[in-house]
């Protein structure tokens, strides 16, 4: 079924709502737009994040259909904070999710299932575009499993979740927040909240998995280097959680880290979500993506 979704200014995305599962049978609900190339975008939220209408994700829309790819963006399970999604079975029975709960290492799960779910509508060339932890996401994704459909991946804004939380919040509230987590973990009180995050998943952003990828204080990014498809990483100049002398070096740690071709880009006078030069990395967006056949 055609639907007109998300309209601003009087322009509309055109696309479907579609439903794919998972490897661990979970439902991913999404919104795809169709286009009679092979190529296909797939666009992964960051923390929090959901597929919606912001400036953003609507601007890579409108980028994908200029040059003609197919565009899919969805629902992983770190939706929102607390939500629910439903199991691919027949009963139906419904799982509570979201950034507050999920275990990162999953997120392949949703990934290898929009990749599935592309090549399933005869997309053969894929491209993951990640924003904020959907970078984190990709890329691990990118480490674990190597799909052959898959031709690159642009990491948005590829900050460190601990990095940002000390400087919005300093050192001695994340080491006594960190603490606790530790506490509540060694007497089974995993679930419990601290903040916006369970225990759990508070110790795993800043100590798991995912507080590895963007190590900016390494030497050597170790996922980026298992990556085997061109990369692009893109910052902002005033990107908001990453202190200003510390953007170029970041950028810099990727590409010396990367064992393939990897093109990294600051673009002034934007932010996390690139405001107010959004078009600035549009443009630098469009023309990476203009070099694939």
């Amino acid at each position: 079924m055609k639907l007109k979704l998300f309209r601003s200014k009087g322009k509309g995305m055109l696309g479907e709502f579609v439903v794919f599962p998972t490897k661990d049978n979970l439902e991913m609900e999404g919104f795809f737009s169709k286009t009679r190339s092979k190529k296909a975008i797939v666009f992964i939220h960051g923390l929090t994040g959901r597929m919606n209408g912001k400036d953003l994700i609507r601007s890579v829309y409108y980028l994908s259909k200029s040059l003609g790819y197919n565009f899919l963006m969805f629902n992983n399970r770190g939706f929102g904070l607390i939500n629910k999604i439903y199991a691919s079975k027949k009963d139906k029975k419904s799982k509570v999710i979201g950034a507050g709960f999920e275990r990162f290492t999953d997120c392949k799960h949703d990934i290898q299932a929009a990749v599935n779910f592309l090549k399933k509508r005869g997309c053969n060339k894929i491209f993951l575009i990640g924003h904020s932890t959907g970078c984190q996401k990709s890329s691990y994704y990118l480490s674990q499993i190597h799909d052959k459909n898959v031709k690159g991946v642009v990491l948005l804004a590829p900050c460190n979740d601990t990095d940002a939380e000390i400087m919005h919040g300093g050192e001695k509230v994340f080491k006594k927040r960190l603490n606790h987590a530790k506490k509540l973990i060694k007497n089974n009180k995993k679930k419990e909240f601290i903040g916006l995050f369970t225990a759990e998943r508070y110790y795993g952003l800043h100590c798991g998995v995912e507080s590895k990828i963007f190590d900016y204080t390494k030497k050597k990014l170790n996922y980026i280097s298992k990556i085997k498809v061109p990369i692009l990483a893109i910052l902002g100049g005033s990107e908001e959680h990453m202190a200003q002398e510390n953007i170029e070096k970041s950028l810099q740690l990727i590409k010396d880290s990367a064992n393939v071709k990897c093109k990294t880009i600051v673009v002034k006078n934007a932010n996390h979500h690139y405001s107010p030069n959004l078009k600035g990395m549009i443009k630098v967006l469009g023309g990476w993506l203009k070099r694939f056949k």
